[in-house]
Protein backbone atom coordinates (compact mmCIF):
# COMPACT_ATOMS: atom_id res chain seq x y z
CA UNK A 1 0.00 0.00 0.00
CA UNK A 2 1.34 3.42 -0.91
CA UNK A 3 2.23 6.01 1.67
CA UNK A 4 -0.50 8.41 0.49
CA UNK A 5 -3.23 5.72 0.77
CA UNK A 6 -2.06 4.87 4.30
CA UNK A 7 -2.08 8.57 5.20
CA UNK A 8 -5.61 8.99 3.78
CA UNK A 9 -6.88 5.95 5.68
CA UNK A 10 -5.36 7.41 8.86
CA UNK A 11 -7.12 10.73 8.24
CA UNK A 12 -10.38 8.92 7.58
CA UNK A 13 -10.22 7.02 10.88
CA UNK A 14 -9.29 10.19 12.75
CA UNK A 15 -12.35 11.94 11.29
CA UNK A 16 -14.56 8.96 12.20
CA UNK A 17 -13.22 8.97 15.78
CA UNK A 18 -13.69 12.74 16.17
CA UNK A 19 -17.20 12.60 14.72
CA UNK A 20 -18.24 9.69 16.95
CA UNK A 21 -16.83 11.54 19.96
CA UNK A 22 -18.92 14.59 19.01
CA UNK A 23 -22.04 12.43 18.63
CA UNK A 24 -21.41 10.79 22.00
CA UNK A 25 -21.03 14.18 23.70
CA UNK A 26 -24.17 15.52 22.02
CA UNK A 27 -26.01 12.40 23.11
CA UNK A 28 -24.88 12.97 26.73
CA UNK A 29 -26.41 16.44 26.69
CA UNK A 30 -29.66 15.11 25.21
CA UNK A 31 -29.78 12.35 27.84
CA UNK A 32 -29.31 14.97 30.56
CA UNK A 33 -32.10 17.15 29.16
CA UNK A 34 -34.45 14.17 28.77
CA UNK A 35 -33.85 12.95 32.33
CA UNK A 36 -34.13 16.46 33.76
CA UNK A 37 -37.44 17.12 31.97
CA UNK A 38 -38.86 13.75 32.97
CA UNK A 39 -37.89 14.35 36.60
CA UNK A 40 -39.54 17.76 36.66
CA UNK A 41 -42.77 16.21 35.41
CA UNK A 42 -42.92 13.42 37.99
CA UNK A 43 -41.20 14.87 41.08
CA UNK A 44 -44.48 15.69 42.89
CA UNK A 45 -46.16 12.31 42.54
CA UNK A 46 -43.13 9.99 42.21
CA UNK A 47 -40.28 11.64 44.13
CA UNK A 48 -38.08 8.53 44.34
CA UNK A 49 -38.34 7.88 40.61
CA UNK A 50 -37.66 11.58 39.95
CA UNK A 51 -34.56 11.40 42.17
CA UNK A 52 -33.22 8.50 40.10
CA UNK A 53 -33.87 10.40 36.86
CA UNK A 54 -32.21 13.52 38.29
CA UNK A 55 -29.16 11.38 39.21
CA UNK A 56 -28.93 10.26 35.59
CA UNK A 57 -29.14 13.90 34.49
CA UNK A 58 -26.33 14.91 36.87
CA UNK A 59 -24.12 12.12 35.54
CA UNK A 60 -24.84 12.94 31.88
CA UNK A 61 -24.27 16.69 32.30
CA UNK A 62 -21.06 16.17 34.31
CA UNK A 63 -19.67 13.87 31.62
CA UNK A 64 -20.77 16.32 28.94
CA UNK A 65 -19.01 19.35 30.48
CA UNK A 66 -15.78 17.38 30.81
CA UNK A 67 -15.78 17.06 27.03
CA UNK A 68 -17.39 20.46 26.34
CA UNK A 69 -16.19 22.95 28.97
CA UNK A 70 -17.73 25.90 27.09
CA UNK A 71 -21.27 24.51 27.27
CA UNK A 72 -23.13 27.14 29.24
CA UNK A 73 -26.50 25.33 29.24
CA UNK A 74 -25.12 22.12 30.73
CA UNK A 75 -23.49 24.16 33.52
CA UNK A 76 -26.80 25.94 34.07
CA UNK A 77 -28.61 22.63 34.56
CA UNK A 78 -25.88 21.37 36.88
CA UNK A 79 -26.25 24.55 38.91
CA UNK A 80 -29.98 23.94 39.26
CA UNK A 81 -29.46 20.31 40.20
CA UNK A 82 -26.87 21.06 42.91
CA UNK A 83 -28.71 24.12 44.22
CA UNK A 84 -31.91 22.14 44.76
CA UNK A 85 -30.27 18.84 45.71
CA UNK A 86 -31.98 17.06 42.84
CA UNK A 87 -30.26 13.75 42.12
CA UNK A 88 -27.31 14.76 44.25
CA UNK A 89 -26.44 16.15 47.65
CA UNK A 90 -27.45 19.79 47.90
CA UNK A 91 -24.29 21.86 47.50
CA UNK A 92 -24.59 25.63 47.20
CA UNK A 93 -20.88 26.09 46.59
CA UNK A 94 -20.92 23.70 43.62
CA UNK A 95 -24.13 25.30 42.39
CA UNK A 96 -22.41 28.70 42.59
CA UNK A 97 -19.44 27.45 40.54
CA UNK A 98 -21.69 25.89 37.90
CA UNK A 99 -23.94 28.96 37.64
CA UNK A 100 -20.85 31.16 37.38
CA UNK A 101 -19.47 29.05 34.51
CA UNK A 102 -22.87 29.13 32.79
CA UNK A 103 -23.13 32.90 33.16
CA UNK A 104 -19.52 33.51 32.07
CA UNK A 105 -20.09 31.29 29.02
CA UNK A 106 -23.13 33.29 27.91
CA UNK A 107 -26.23 31.94 29.67
CA UNK A 108 -27.75 35.12 31.07
CA UNK A 109 -30.58 33.26 32.82
CA UNK A 110 -27.92 31.76 35.13
CA UNK A 111 -27.60 35.15 36.85
CA UNK A 112 -30.56 34.47 39.15
CA UNK A 113 -29.06 31.13 40.21
CA UNK A 114 -25.68 32.80 40.64
CA UNK A 115 -27.18 35.43 42.94
CA UNK A 116 -29.10 32.87 45.02
CA UNK A 117 -26.17 30.44 45.22
CA UNK A 118 -23.75 33.25 46.17
CA UNK A 119 -26.08 34.18 49.01
CA UNK A 120 -26.75 30.60 50.17
CA UNK A 121 -23.08 29.57 49.98
CA UNK A 122 -22.05 32.46 52.21
CA UNK A 123 -20.23 34.64 49.68
CA UNK A 124 -19.51 38.19 50.78
CA UNK A 125 -22.37 40.65 50.70
CA UNK A 126 -20.32 42.66 48.17
CA UNK A 127 -20.49 39.71 45.76
CA UNK A 128 -24.20 39.22 46.39
CA UNK A 129 -24.80 42.93 45.72
CA UNK A 130 -22.71 42.72 42.53
CA UNK A 131 -24.95 39.93 41.15
CA UNK A 132 -28.08 41.70 42.39
CA UNK A 133 -27.05 44.87 40.53
CA UNK A 134 -26.26 42.91 37.35
CA UNK A 135 -29.66 41.30 37.57
CA UNK A 136 -31.36 44.73 37.51
CA UNK A 137 -30.21 45.11 33.87
CA UNK A 138 -31.95 41.93 32.72
CA UNK A 139 -35.68 42.43 33.11
CA UNK A 140 -36.65 38.92 31.94
CA UNK A 141 -34.36 37.11 34.39
CA UNK A 142 -35.17 39.63 37.14
CA UNK A 143 -38.90 39.00 36.73
CA UNK A 144 -38.38 35.22 37.07
CA UNK A 145 -36.02 35.63 40.02
CA UNK A 146 -38.38 37.95 41.92
CA UNK A 147 -40.85 35.06 42.22
CA UNK A 148 -38.49 33.19 44.54
CA UNK A 149 -39.03 33.83 48.29
CA UNK A 150 -35.29 33.89 48.95
CA UNK A 151 -34.94 36.79 46.49
CA UNK A 152 -37.11 38.96 48.74
CA UNK A 153 -34.92 38.07 51.72
CA UNK A 154 -31.78 38.99 49.77
CA UNK A 155 -33.33 42.28 48.63
CA UNK A 156 -34.20 43.18 52.24
CA UNK A 157 -30.68 42.38 53.44
CA UNK A 158 -29.17 44.51 50.70
CA UNK A 159 -31.38 47.45 51.77
CA UNK A 160 -30.25 46.98 55.37
CA UNK A 161 -26.58 47.09 54.30
CA UNK A 162 -26.93 50.46 52.53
Amino acid sequence: MSKSKTKNIGKFFLIVILFSSFLHATNLYQVGIKNFAKSMQIKKYAPQKAHEEFKKAVKAFEEFVKKNPQSSNAYFYLGRLYFNGWGTKQDYEKAYEYFKKAYNNGTKKALCGLLLAAYKSGKSMDQVIKYYNLLQDDSYTLKRCQKKPIFIKIKEQIKENK
